[in-house]
């Protein structure tokens, strides 16, 4: 479907608005296109990857409260919290959500459905996209620009009136969603956040993205790869299983896993601390940050534990791991490996700090430990 074809359609489904209001919903959507393809992608795949018309269109609609919209099939909902989208776990092969400046919470429920539920304001623009069995939401702040262009249809017979009222909704829209990004900082408030409700053990694949605000997951079994990606904002998983394994990355913000079992750990963040609590991986655990802690306690895993970070401490409590791998800079490393020096061969080296490791050939098992300008104390617990 090219460009005019889309906006034709959506032309004709908005019949029931005024020719202004309808004007600028058409022009809003136009710029959309525009925006993908200037960012590089064709016009047809720019086409693609907008919501379908009829959706569009019925919530539109739904918004200018102009008449009874059609339940669309069934697919999306309304309940007092906001919007509702639930399908069949067997039907869904992959769920992808990405935001902006919106929480996301991913929980377990008594249940045998997806459910995505979130809120809508002026300043929200929401899509849902899906294709043999792979859902995507995507989420986007509503650029500046699109407020501006409401008022162009009609300029040429605008008063002084019209013109401060524009400025003042402009000023609004404005204002309301520096509140919006500022309040995922201070508060927990409901209508920024994506709430997704799976089945106790979920087999399909996810991928959940936002950016200025936390992602936490809790109580569910995943059988497939999760990825979670977020920046400014800290990622939080409590009770989850991840055979596919996972991957998380964040910045400025912390990583933490409490009682989680994962095929493979993969964490990666800057400026915050990384704690892992009670967890077991069944290859690898790779944890890397910069400027922020590292606490390990009550870990195991059958590959190699490489933990990376600088200008904090690494610290290690009732720990197991063929093959460990330490790295930071100015500050300790402390703690207790389980089972005794000689099942390891080990290597340390630090600058200005007591080293109590030292450096050995035993067993099979490897232990390298590297820093400066703090000391080494990490010892083993049948010591």
């Amino acid at each position: 479907m090219t460009r005019e074809q889309f906006l034709n359609e959506l032309k004709a489904a908005l019949t029931a608005m005024e020719e202004k209001e309808k004007e600028a919903v058409l022009s809003y959507y136009a710029e959309m296109i525009d925006d993908r393809i200037e960012a590089g992608m064709s016009e047809e795949a720019a086409v693609m990857a907008m919501e379908p018309v009829p959706e569009i269109a019925a919530r539109v609609l739904e918004e200018a409260g102009i008449g009874e919209q059609p339940a669309q099939e069934q697919k999306t909902a309304s309940d007092e919290n906001g919007k509702v989208i639930t399908r069949s776990a067997a039907d869904v092969r992959e769920l992808i959500v990405r935001a902006e400046c919106k929480k996301i919470t991913i929980v377990s429920g008594d249940t045998e459905e997806v459910t995505l539920r979130y809120n809508i304001s002026s300043n929200d623009i929401f899509q849902l996209h899906e294709n043999d069995g792979v859902i995507s939401l995507e989420h986007k702040i509503r650029p500046i620009t699109s407020f501006m262009n409401e008022q162009k249809a009609g300029t040429e017979d605008m008063t002084l009136d019209s013109i401060l009222s524009s400025a003042a909704k402009f000023l609004g829209n404005l204002g309301e969603r520096i509140v919006q990004v500022g309040s995922n900082f201070l508060s927990d408030n409901p209508d920024n956040e994506i709430e997704i409700t799976l089945p106790e053990t979920f087999t399909g694949r996810l991928h959940a993205g936002t950016s200025n605000a936390r992602i936490s997951v809790e109580d569910v079994n995943f059988s497939q790869p999760l990825v979670l990606t977020t920046s400014n904002s800290r990622i939080t998983l409590d009770e989850v299983k991840c055979l596919g394994g996972l991957t998380a990355t964040t910045s400025n913000a912390r990583i933490t896993l409490n009682d989680v079992h994962a095929a493979s750990l993969h964490l990666n963040t800057s400026n915050g601390a990384v704690t892992l609590e009670d967890v077991i991986a069944v290859a690898e655990i790779e944890a890397a940050t910069r400027n922020g802690a590292i606490d390990v306690n009550d870990t195991e895993c059958g590959g190699t534990l490489r933990l990376n970070t600088s200008n904090s401490h690494v610290e290690l409590e009732d720990v197991a791991a063929p093959s460990i791998s330490i790295r930071t800079s100015n500050a300790s490393v402390s703690g207790t490996v389980r089972g005794t020096r000689e099942e390891y061969t080990i290597t340390s080296t630090t600058s200005n700090g007591a080293n109590r490791l030292g450096s050995s050939i035993g067993g099979e098992k490897t232990l390298n430990v590297i820093t400066s300008n703090g000391s080494i104390t990490l010892g083993f617990e049948e010591e």
